[in-house]
């Protein structure tokens, strides 16, 4: 939210672009086209603007651009037709909700330099993928945004949001400016003390090594639920980065949200996996993801392979 807010008040223009089906809060805007259907999202050459809550007004959807993520040629023109009027383009790199399928790196880099040429502001979501490395995934890509939004495990599991960037862009919030500040940020739990108490303890324990440790467990579980699948004889691929682990039930190229939201309707066994693991000690995401931590061992990775393994061998033996 305050990104977006940042962004306009400093450039002086009121629309935001984001990539159709990803999540990044309640905000209106930020809402817009997180949940599209075939039924209302028009072509994927230009997304329709959809809302994702009922009584969403007309004039937050007109200024809000949508992008066909990983469509590098497609999303450049969709840009260059609002250029105009474009603040910022809202990026989540590592989209949560499309079960951590990655943005590839070439797409991300072909919209920066976009931004850099049309003076907009380049603006990364990293609530959930700042795990993905010691300098979140902007610097596993090797890319710098104007303005960074994160929280979670910033705040040592108390409710956090954080967001930050260039000097320049973050004087809109300079309250001794001339003027006053641009934009107001203030609120009932902004910098609530436990939550920054715990926030600061997370993050002198996340070093390096802690990064490495968890990125590794990472990497054995997408192996052993790909491993299971094909043992079992269940089609599907694992995706994600680091200690952000998702899959599909479908052996196909998944590159958008469209090409998501087809496979999601395709899974069949998430529902009966879920609940094997969710009676084994496993909780997880129930359209099918993980998120692992620091305290974890190889022990819990062994644990939740087997059961992994033995879920899947179930449900294809119910089958048979």
């Amino acid at each position: 939210m305050h990104t977006i807010r940042a962004a306009r008040a400093f450039t002086g223009k009121p629309r935001i672009a984001k990539v159709e089906g990803c999540y990044h809060g309640t905000y209106d805007a930020a809402e817009v086209s997180q949940n599209s259907n075939p039924g209302n999202w028009g072509e994927a050459s230009a997304p329709a603007s959809t809302s994702t809550s009922f009584g969403t007004p007309d004039g937050v959807k007109d200024d809000v651009v949508v992008l066909n993520m990983n469509d590098i040629q497609g999303s450049i023109a969709i840009l260059e037709n609002h250029k105009e009027h474009l603040a910022g383009v809202l990026l989540d790199v590592l989209p949560a909700r499309m079960n951590f399928i990655p943005m590839k790196p070439e797409y991300i880099k072909a919209i920066q330099a976009w931004c850099v040429t049309n003076g907009a502001l380049l603006i990364f979501d990293e609530v959930f993928s700042l795990r993905g490395g010691y300098r979140g995934m902007q610097g596993e890509y090797g890319v710098t945004p104007d303005l960074t939004a994160t929280g979670k495990l910033v705040g040592g599991g108390f409710p956090i949001g954080v967001f930050g960037g260039r000097t320049d862009v973050m004087d809109v919030f300079n309250v001794l400016a001339d003027g006053g500040a641009k934009v107001t940020h203030g609120g009932t739990h902004n910098a609530h003390p436990v939550s920054i108490a715990a926030g600061i303890a997370s993050m002198k324990l996340w070093d390096q090594a802690a990064v490495t440790h968890i990125n590794g467990l990472g990497k054995r579980v997408r192996q052993g639920i790909d491993a299971a699948l094909r043992d079992a004889g269940i089609p599907g691929t694992t995706y994600g980065y680091g200690s952000m682990i998702g899959w599909f039930y479908t052996e196909d190229e998944l590159h958008t949200y469209r090409d998501i939201h087809t496979a999601q309707h395709q899974k069949g066994v998430q529902g009966k996996l879920f609940k094997h693991w969710l009676n084994n000690g496993i909780l997880a995401a129930a359209r099918g993801g993980l998120i692992l931590s620091t305290v974890m061992t190889e022990a819990e990775i062994d644990h939740l392979i087997e059961q992994t393994s033995e879920a899947f061998n179930a449900i294809q033996t119910s089958k048979s």
